[in-house]
Protein backbone atom coordinates (compact mmCIF):
# COMPACT_ATOMS: atom_id res chain seq x y z
CA UNK A 1 0.00 0.00 0.00
CA UNK A 2 2.79 2.10 0.70
CA UNK A 3 4.42 1.83 -2.94
CA UNK A 4 1.32 2.95 -4.23
CA UNK A 5 0.63 5.72 -2.13
CA UNK A 6 4.87 6.72 -2.32
CA UNK A 7 3.41 6.17 -6.64
CA UNK A 8 0.80 8.68 -6.76
CA UNK A 9 2.60 11.50 -4.76
CA UNK A 10 5.28 11.24 -7.10
CA UNK A 11 2.85 11.00 -9.82
CA UNK A 12 1.14 14.23 -8.68
CA UNK A 13 4.33 16.03 -7.68
CA UNK A 14 5.63 15.51 -11.14
CA UNK A 15 2.34 16.94 -12.47
CA UNK A 16 2.38 20.28 -10.75
CA UNK A 17 6.23 20.49 -11.36
CA UNK A 18 5.34 19.98 -15.22
CA UNK A 19 2.59 22.35 -14.87
CA UNK A 20 4.22 24.86 -14.06
CA UNK A 21 7.14 24.40 -15.70
CA UNK A 22 4.95 24.48 -19.06
CA UNK A 23 3.06 26.99 -18.11
CA UNK A 24 6.18 29.37 -17.57
CA UNK A 25 7.66 28.23 -20.82
CA UNK A 26 4.06 29.43 -22.44
CA UNK A 27 4.47 32.89 -20.15
CA UNK A 28 8.02 33.51 -21.28
CA UNK A 29 7.05 32.62 -25.21
CA UNK A 30 3.47 34.46 -24.99
CA UNK A 31 5.67 37.51 -23.28
CA UNK A 32 8.03 38.10 -25.75
CA UNK A 33 5.98 37.54 -28.61
CA UNK A 34 3.22 39.92 -27.63
CA UNK A 35 5.47 42.41 -26.19
CA UNK A 36 8.49 43.54 -24.06
CA UNK A 37 7.37 43.17 -20.62
CA UNK A 38 6.87 39.86 -18.80
CA UNK A 39 2.67 38.56 -18.83
CA UNK A 40 2.23 35.61 -16.68
CA UNK A 41 -1.16 35.11 -18.58
CA UNK A 42 -3.46 37.30 -20.83
CA UNK A 43 -3.96 40.99 -19.68
CA UNK A 44 -7.93 40.14 -19.07
CA UNK A 45 -6.71 37.74 -16.31
CA UNK A 46 -3.34 40.00 -14.62
CA UNK A 47 -5.66 43.16 -15.08
CA UNK A 48 -7.82 41.93 -11.91
CA UNK A 49 -4.90 42.03 -9.42
CA UNK A 50 -3.72 45.43 -8.22
CA UNK A 51 0.12 43.75 -7.25
CA UNK A 52 1.87 41.55 -10.43
CA UNK A 53 3.11 39.29 -7.96
CA UNK A 54 -0.26 38.24 -6.73
CA UNK A 55 -1.10 37.77 -10.68
CA UNK A 56 1.94 35.49 -11.30
CA UNK A 57 1.43 33.50 -7.99
CA UNK A 58 -2.03 32.65 -9.03
CA UNK A 59 -0.99 32.03 -12.36
CA UNK A 60 1.50 29.42 -10.77
CA UNK A 61 -0.91 27.73 -8.68
CA UNK A 62 -3.24 27.38 -11.76
CA UNK A 63 -0.43 25.98 -13.64
CA UNK A 64 -0.06 23.54 -10.76
CA UNK A 65 -3.57 22.27 -10.66
CA UNK A 66 -3.66 21.72 -14.35
CA UNK A 67 -0.52 19.55 -14.11
CA UNK A 68 -1.69 17.96 -10.92
CA UNK A 69 -5.55 17.22 -12.65
CA UNK A 70 -3.47 15.84 -15.79
CA UNK A 71 -1.10 13.50 -13.91
CA UNK A 72 -4.06 12.86 -11.40
CA UNK A 73 -6.42 11.89 -13.84
CA UNK A 74 -3.78 9.38 -16.11
CA UNK A 75 -4.56 6.96 -12.74
CA UNK A 76 -7.39 5.44 -14.41
CA UNK A 77 -5.61 3.66 -16.94
CA UNK A 78 -4.01 1.67 -13.58
CA UNK A 79 -7.42 0.70 -13.15
CA UNK A 80 -7.57 -2.96 -14.49
CA UNK A 81 -11.40 -3.76 -14.13
CA UNK A 82 -12.06 -0.95 -16.58
CA UNK A 83 -11.68 -1.65 -20.45
CA UNK A 84 -9.66 1.02 -22.27
CA UNK A 85 -12.75 2.60 -23.45
CA UNK A 86 -14.07 3.11 -19.95
CA UNK A 87 -10.75 4.20 -18.80
CA UNK A 88 -10.75 6.72 -21.84
CA UNK A 89 -13.70 8.10 -21.71
CA UNK A 90 -13.46 8.70 -17.95
CA UNK A 91 -9.64 10.55 -18.17
CA UNK A 92 -11.23 12.32 -21.33
CA UNK A 93 -14.39 13.97 -19.33
CA UNK A 94 -11.94 14.09 -16.38
CA UNK A 95 -9.62 16.19 -18.61
CA UNK A 96 -11.96 17.92 -20.42
CA UNK A 97 -14.12 19.49 -17.78
CA UNK A 98 -11.31 20.20 -15.06
CA UNK A 99 -8.98 21.77 -17.84
CA UNK A 100 -11.63 23.96 -19.31
CA UNK A 101 -12.43 25.34 -15.85
CA UNK A 102 -8.98 26.03 -14.99
CA UNK A 103 -8.41 28.19 -18.67
CA UNK A 104 -11.70 30.25 -17.96
CA UNK A 105 -10.29 31.04 -14.50
CA UNK A 106 -7.06 31.77 -16.42
CA UNK A 107 -9.13 33.88 -18.80
CA UNK A 108 -6.95 32.41 -21.87
CA UNK A 109 -10.27 32.54 -24.02
CA UNK A 110 -13.84 34.38 -23.50
CA UNK A 111 -16.88 31.60 -23.20
CA UNK A 112 -17.91 32.47 -26.11
CA UNK A 113 -15.17 30.65 -27.70
CA UNK A 114 -15.95 27.02 -26.45
CA UNK A 115 -17.37 26.30 -29.55
CA UNK A 116 -14.18 26.40 -31.17
CA UNK A 117 -12.30 25.44 -28.18
CA UNK A 118 -14.18 22.33 -27.91
CA UNK A 119 -12.77 20.36 -30.99
CA UNK A 120 -9.31 21.79 -30.72
CA UNK A 121 -8.87 20.03 -27.72
CA UNK A 122 -10.95 16.39 -28.42
CA UNK A 123 -8.59 16.65 -32.01
CA UNK A 124 -5.12 17.49 -29.64
CA UNK A 125 -6.76 14.72 -27.22
CA UNK A 126 -7.29 12.06 -30.20
CA UNK A 127 -3.87 12.33 -31.66
CA UNK A 128 -2.05 11.90 -28.24
CA UNK A 129 -3.86 8.82 -27.62
CA UNK A 130 -3.68 7.53 -30.54
CA UNK A 131 0.08 7.73 -30.48
CA UNK A 132 0.07 6.08 -27.23
CA UNK A 133 -2.05 3.54 -27.92
CA UNK A 134 0.27 2.46 -30.80
CA UNK A 135 3.08 3.04 -29.09
CA UNK A 136 2.14 0.81 -26.41
CA UNK A 137 0.59 -1.75 -28.78
CA UNK A 138 4.62 -1.68 -30.24
CA UNK A 139 5.53 -2.30 -26.86
CA UNK A 140 2.89 -5.41 -25.93
CA UNK A 141 3.69 -7.02 -29.50
CA UNK A 142 7.86 -6.86 -28.63
CA UNK A 143 7.32 -8.29 -25.06
CA UNK A 144 4.62 -11.31 -27.03
CA UNK A 145 7.80 -12.03 -29.57
CA UNK A 146 10.54 -11.94 -26.37
CA UNK A 147 8.01 -14.71 -24.53
CA UNK A 148 7.54 -16.95 -27.76
CA UNK A 149 11.22 -17.08 -27.98
CA UNK A 150 11.85 -18.09 -24.61
CA UNK A 151 8.63 -20.54 -24.64
CA UNK A 152 10.44 -22.00 -28.52
CA UNK A 153 14.00 -22.13 -26.55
Amino acid sequence: MKSKNRSKGLTLGFGITSGITIGLIMSLLFSYHYGTSYQPSTLAFTAQFANPLTAITLSIVLWGLIGAIFSLASLVFQIETWSLTRQTIVHFFITYICFTVLAGLCRWFPVSWLIFYMPIFVSIYVVIWSVKYLSFKHYVKQINQKLSKKITN
